[in-house]
Formats: C-alpha cells, sequence, structure tokens
C-alpha cells in the first residue's frame, strides 16, 4: 500500500498529466492495499471469498510488490524512449465518424427493441435475465451488448473531437449529433441496470471528451475525485442490482471495503492456492481469453472466467468474482509469466500516457482513446481478463475505424496553428 500510495502521490505533483499510470496505481491503492489492510485490522473477509488460507498472504503480498516493481521498471523505460518519440496523428475521419455514429444508432435500436425499452428501467439483474432471453448464448449476449454499448460510445467521442478539429478549422461545429449519440447511450447504459463499471467508464469518458483534463489542475482534480468516489460511491451504485428500490448495504467507507467489492486481494490469495495444489494453467486461462469470441457451445472445453475458476475451486455459491490481473499473471505462467506481463503492461501504459500528454499539449481532450481506455482499464485490472474482453475488443475497433494513420503533422486538424507546441518533462 505504500509503494502504491507513494506513487499515486508522485503523480498529483507531476507536472503532465498521467492518464493511465492514474488508475493503475488508483486500483492497486485501494484494492490492493487499503481495502485488504482494512480487512485484516478488523478481522473480517469478504463475504463471497470466505475460507481463504491466511498462511498464503505473505506470498500474495510478494506478488502484488514484484508485479509493482517490474512496473514501474517497465514504465522508466518506456519514460526514456518517449522523451525523444513524437506522438502519433490520430485525427477523427468526418466521414468514418458520421458512419460510426449511423451504425451505432441503428444497433443500438436493434438492441432496445429486441430487448424492449422498458427493461431498461429494471434493475440490473432483471435487464440481464431480459437479455439472456433474447440471446441465451453468453459470448453472445456479452459481444452484441458490448457493440451496442461501446460503439455508441466511441461514436460520442469522435463526435467531439471533430467538433474541436472544427473548430481550429474555423467551420460550424453542429450539436446534434452529438447530443442525440449521448441520449441513446445513457438509454443504454444507465445507473440503474448497467454494472457500476461501464456506466463509470461512460460517465468519465463523457467527461473527459469536454475537457475534464484540459489542464494538469483539472487532471488532479478528476484524479483526487476519482479517489474519493471509489472508497464512497462505489458501493453505493450496486443499490439498483436486484431491485428498482434503492438497497444500500454498508453505512460507511470503512464498511463498504470489507464486503464482496473489494475482494481482490483474497482472490489473489485463492489464485496462490489453487496454484499450489492444481498448478500454473500453461497459458490455457489467457487462451480464453484471445479466443472470447468463439461460443461455448462450438467449444464446450472453454476455459471459464479466472474469477468463476476460482470460485469453483473454493466450493463458492457465488461466482461472480473478480480477479485482479496480478492473478490472472501468476495462474498462466507462475512467477515468469507476472514479471513479463507487469513489466509490459507498465511500458505500455507509460507509451499511452507520453503520446497523450504530447496531444493534449496543443488539445483541450485527449485522443480518442485516451479520452475511454484509461476509465476502462479498471475493469481489465480487477477482473476477470475473459469479462473484460468483449467490450474491449469493440473500443479498440471502432478507434481505429475513426482514425485511420495521418501522414504527418500537417494533417492534424485538432492543433491550433496559432499555439506552438510545448513539451512538458515527464
Amino acid at each position: 500500500m505504500g509503494l502504491a500510495g507513494i506513487r499515486f502521490a508522485w503523480l498529483m505533483g507531476s507536472r503532465t498529466r498521467h492518464l493511465y499510470e492514474m488508475v493503475y496505481w488508483l486500483f492497486t491503492y485501494i484494492f490492493m492495499g487499503m481495502a485488504p489492510y482494512v480487512q485484516q485490522r478488523l478481522q473480517i473477509v469478504p463475504g463471497t471469498t470466505l475460507g481463504i488460507d491466511e498462511s498464503l498472504f505473505g506470498i500474495a503480498t510478494t506478488i502484488v510488490l514484484i508485479g509493482n516493481t517490474v512496473f514501474i521498471l517497465g514504465s522508466w523505460l518506456a519514460n526514456r524512449r518517449g522523451k525523444v518519440a513524437s506522438a502519433k496523428p490520430s485525427v477523427v475521419s468526418d466521414l468514418r465518424a458520421n458512419a460510426l455514429a449511423a451504425g451505432a444508432l441503428g444497433f443500438a435500436a436493434y438492441y432496445v427493441l429486441k430487448i424492449g425499452p422498458s427493461n431498461f428501467l429494471l434493475s440490473l439483474s432483471e435487464l440481464a435475465l431480459a437479455r439472456s432471453y433474447v440471446w441465451p448464448d453468453p459470448t453472445t449476449n456479452v459481444i452484441i451488448t458490448g457493440a451496442a454499448s461501446m460503439s455508441l460510445l466511441v461514436a460520442f467521442a469522435a463526435q467531439m473531437q471533430l467538433r474541436q478539429q472544427r473548430r481550429f478549422a474555423e467551420k460550424s461545429k453542429p450539436l446534434i449529433l452529438p447530443l442525440t449519440l449521448m441520449g441513446a447511450l445513457l438509454l443504454v447504459v444507465n445507473p440503474i441496470s448497467s454494472p457500476r463499471y461501464i456506466f463509470g467508464t461512460v460517465a468519465l469518458a463523457i467527461f473527459a471528451s469536454m475537457g475534464a483534463y484540459a489542464t494538469v489542475d483539472r487532471f488532479k482534480v478528476v484524479s483526487l475525485s476519482a479517489m474519493v468516489g471509489l472508497v464512497t460511491l462505489f458501493p453505493i451504485m450496486d443499490a439498483f442490482r436486484h431491485s428498482t428500490h434503492a438497497n444500500i448495504e454498508s453505512d460507511s467507507p470503512i464498511s463498504a471495503m470489507t464486503t464482496g467489492d473489494f475482494d481482490a486481494f483474497a482472490q489473489l490469495v485463492n489464485t496462490v492456492e489453487y496454484v499450489h495444489v492444481e498448478g500454473i494453467t500453461w497459458g490455457n486461462q489467457l487462451l480464453g481469453v484471445l479466443l472470447f469470441w468463439v461460443p461455448r457451445s462450438l467449444w464446450e472445453s472453454k476455459p471459464v472466467d479466472t474469477g468463476i475458476l476460482l470460485a469453483r475451486f473454493k466450493g463458492y455459491s457465488f461466482e461472480n468474482l473478480s480477479a485482479p490481473i496480478w492473478a490472472e499473471f501468476y495462474i498462466n505462467g507462475g512467477w515468469i509469466f507476472l514479471v513479463v506481463g507487469m513489466f509490459a503492461l507498465g511500458y505500455l501504459l507509460r507509451t499511452f500516457d507520453v503520446r497523450a500528454e504530447q496531444f493534449l499539449e496543443s488539445s483541450r481532450i485527449p485522443p480518442l482513446l485516451g479520452c475511454i481506455l484509461p476509465f476502462y482499464l479498471l475493469i481489465v485490472l480487477r477482473g476477470s481478463l475473459l469479462t473484460s474482453m468483449a467490450y474491449l475488443l469493440v473500443i479498440l475497433l471502432c478507434v481505429a475505424f475513426v482514425t485511420p494513420r495521418s501522414t504527418g503533422l500537417t494533417d492534424r486538424p485538432h492543433t491550433n496553428p496559432a499555439a506552438p507546441t510545448k513539451r512538458g518533462r515527464l
């Protein structure tokens, strides 16, 4: 917890914005540090992960510490390389953005009508049941749901990028299409019938597209607000899981940290126990992640989510559990996968941060991917990886579609030619 807290504080004191790394250390500090500390001090185990082997706490803590250390090394190396690398041009194509908007609105209309508009005002579990009647296959269900929500989100963010490009080009900036996309998005992904992480990703991406990261001070306000929100608002947002009548189970942030919402460290301990008993899976869980799009009806032995695998190993009746990224690496390949995977993750996130900061030096909003992916990173970090892949793939494909590779800096209409570019120190 100390290392994560120090690193997060360092990010808050930096003169540059670290969109992705901020989310990583925020998750690490709260879910892998603060929450397990509270649980151990109060001697309370999350009700969803009973019977964890306390003798394995030391190994689990070592996994987190080693993972964070090599993450920092990967981030440091990427920063050294990033100081001399310039960001790749990232221009939203007007034609493609409008085509995506039309396609996203059309698919969302099909999605809503197929399920029934009234079902979107029901609880999370009731809407999930209605979806399962329409698309019984879980893989098909999650792909269609992800396509309906994330295509709208990328389409909205792309339209906001276009408004900025048109402003610098002194062209008209109509609001009808962005507002229409936002309205459809908030129907499909609303705080009552949508998972908290998905709604949070949508809400924060909308704020980012409106300039929440326009200055370093705004970035710090968002970061600190996110920390407070994860501790205080995150548990409350689950109030509509089973009913449209709010049901708030915890009465304080401290008691909330002893609930299943903060089971990440407990699941890491269960992962260590699984590896001790069953051995590592030698990439089998990762294979399921890479081939998530294959229906289970065609691949009967397809690996289940790592969270489900651990729940069944421990004999839990409740299987909707997390599997943090440390657990995913460790269960797939032990210490080697952990070190290589966390180093690569640190390198990748810092590379994204360097490019986003260079982009923000002449822009009010981050690159298109930077508006959405940092917040979605919370879902990836908490796991299971398999559950996060469908939405992530839709995001990446839609962003790639509307941002064709440019030929040079002169093709960057988001840049204000009257404002000289300044490069901050990272």
